[in-house]
């Protein structure tokens, strides 16, 4: 065993200092300094404190080893995104740092001691040495940290070291959550009402009373009643925040000819090397870009519909088993398609059960991709677009090199930006920026974008004149309703007076009565949706109280009669009671916790340097 472990050592050592980077530098201090001057070795600052660009490249070096796994050649989007995640990481590990260090929070070393002893981290649990019938081990574990307490292998301190630095961040940040949510407190009580307004149901009838029942020829709306209510609601209903739009072009990012020849070559030499009498299947899961390689090719039995058309008409002009058809080009890229079967076989889908071809094919796909040299060739264009319009200004620039701008629709900080989405640069650029501005060049998923800020509205509220329709039709329905109530309120007292129950007074004045599937309080009510008002007055009944007085809805009245409740299975319940407190708890905590986060985040001040220190 301990042969074992010193062998592991090195890779574990490995694992262990790339895993921790990110709590390293959270433990360690994360290389910051509280300057007042701008240093050009940092890329930003955090409230004050500089990010290095050392730690930033080193976080970023990290998630870009992780993205290599998956995607062996990155687009520059992906880069992008991943240059993205080390900046959000720093500046959330900075800002844990900052509170833990206000919040006066340590670990001592007897704390240490015993949590590491207890807490394996995650990639000391996946190591195959340290599992016993393919499961965790927490004696191997164990005996590892011993082996590494005496051991005079250099390596073993730093090892012990990461490990002790990685749980004290996750210790450190435990009590922190504990700190901010020590006031999420729920009680047996409140797990219990949960609980019953998630499965106690109710069953009614009812009589629903609107515009149709009442006569509403005489509700007139007037003006003076239309701006009563907009001054009413004005600060409620109708105040805006300040908005933007954003002017810009775009180029999308697609594949160009040189891209679509290039493969194309590409896919001609694959089929000289077939007609050459090199093995389909072989050469299938050598060089083919779909997920069907593996398996040669293989794409199964398929009837006429399944694939796209291109696809499909040069399968099925393949006229014998093993013929193999010229390269074809489909929106996925070029392909080589070999029959391997063909049958008559009845179609599914049809109810006579008539008899269609199938065929059974493989193929080799080799991928329309925009390559790199696209990529800078569009690159390099949207740079010369921009430099024209600090030049002169956007317009001038699309009309003399043929594109064509476009503006948002207006939107408020923080929102996505129409037609574009989340993009922190852009939104600070249409926000902050002076008019004219031209920002960087910059790439989303799917384009590249040169941008100017649009039209700036302040803070304030939506005018009379654009709402008043919407009041006036607001103020109608409330009209019709306030009849449909009074209404309501005499058939009620007709049926109470009369002894009648809502099927009699439905046939008698021709009304719809209407019977709930059972439903919860927190539920929807069969030809009612989840109306609140309805909802609440429905589990005030019971048998020895039918009925109650009329409800009014958001469009109209109801009259409601009981039918039957359903109660909670309360043994049910006990048996779950703790493990229902323990998840409603955790609920809470996590909630508080991601909120008291956001609320961290957004007042944080954050400058990102980036762009001018390591260009990223």
């Amino acid at each position: 065993m301990m042969k074992t472990m010193r062998n592991a050592a090195k890779p574990v050592y490995v694992v262990v200092i790339l895993a921790f980077v990110g709590t390293i530098i959270f433990a360690w201090g994360m290389e910051l300094t509280s300057k007042d001057k701008r240093n050009p070795n940092i890329a930003g600052r955090v409230n004050g404190q500089d990010i290095s660009n050392e730690l930033f490249y080193q976080t970023y070096e990290n998630n870009y080893q992780e993205l290599l796994k998956e995607k062996p050649e990155p687009t520059e989007a992906e880069l992008a995104d991943a240059r993205d995640k080390a900046w959000n990481t720093i500046v959330n590990q900075t800002l844990m740092r900052q509170e833990i260090e206000k919040n006066n929070i340590i670990v001592t070393d007897e704390e240490l001691a015993q949590y590491v002893r207890a807490i394996a981290p995650q990639e000391f649990q996946q190591i195959k040495e340290m599992q016993t019938d393919n499961k965790f081990d927490m004696s191997k574990y164990q005996k590892y940290l011993q082996d590494l307490a005496s051991s005079q292998d250099p390596r073993a301190e730093q090892i012990l070291f990461s490990i002790e630095q990685s749980i004290k961040a996750q210790i450190m940040t435990y009590k922190l959550q504990e700190l901010v949510t020590a006031s999420a407190v729920i009680t047996p009580s409140a797990v219990y009402d949960n609980y019953c307004n998630q499965n106690e149901k109710m069953q009614v009838k009812f009589i629903f009373l609107s515009s149709a029942n009442v006569d509403t020829s005489e509700i007139k709306i007037s003006d003076d009643e239309v701006k009563a209510k907009y001054e009413a609601d004005r600060e409620s209903n109708y105040k805006v925040e300040p908005t933007v739009t954003l002017r810009y072009i775009s180029i999308n990012k697609a594949p160009t000819q040189i891209d679509v020849d290039s493969v194309k070559a590409e896919i001609e030499k694959v089929y000289a090397r077939l007609k050459s009498g090199a093995d389909f299947a072989e050469v299938a899961k050598e060089v083919s870009q779909d997920n069907s390689a593996e398996k040669g090719g293989d794409l199964g039995w398929f009837a006429r519909g399944r694939m796209v058309k291109p696809f499909e008409e040069a399968a099925f002009n393949l006229k014998n088993i093993g013929d193999i058809s010229l390269p074809v080009q489909t929106q996925y890229g070029w392909h080589i398609i070999k029959l391997t079967g063909r049958k008559m076989e009845k179609d599914p889908k049809d109810p006579k059960g008539v008899e269609v071809e199938n065929i059974q094919a493989s193929h080799i796909l080799l991928k329309l991709v925009m390559s790199e040299i696209s990529h800078a060739t569009l690159k390099e264009e949207a740079d010369k677009f921009r430099q024209a319009a600090i030049e002169t200004n956007i317009d001038q620039a699309a009309k003399e090199t043929n594109h064509t701008i476009q503006e948002t629709k207006p939107f408020a900080k923080g929102s996505p930006i129409p037609g574009i989405g989340q993009n922190q640069p852009l939104t600070t650029l249409a926000f902050e920026a002076k008019a004219g501005t031209i920002s960087d060049v910059i790439e989303t998923q799917r384009v590249i974008i040169v941008a100017t800020p649009g039209v700036k509205k302040p803070a304030g509220y939506r005018p009379l004149d654009e709402v008043k329709e919407q009041i006036t039709r607001m103020l109608k329905s409330e009209k019709i309703t306030d009849k449909a109530m009074a209404k309501g309120e005499e058939l009620y007292k007709e049926m109470i007076g009369q002894g009648m129950n809502l099927d009699q007074l439905g046939a008698r004045y021709n009304l719809t009565v209407v019977q709930t599937d059972s439903f919860a309080r927190v539920g929807f009510a069969r030809g009612v949706g989840s109306d609140p008002g309805f909802i609440g007055a429905a589990f005030t009944l019971s048998a020895a109280k039918k009925y109650c007085r009329p409800v009014r809805g958001q469009s109209g009245c109801y009259l409601i009669e009981y039918v039957n409740r359903l109660p909670i299975d309360k043994t049910k319940y006990d048996t779950m009671a703790d493990s229902l407190l323990n998840d409603t708890a955790s609920k809470k905590r996590d909630e508080m916790w991601q909120g008291w986060f956001r609320n961290l985040l957004e007042t944080a001040k954050i400058e990102d340097y980036r762009k001018e220190s390591v260009g990223a």
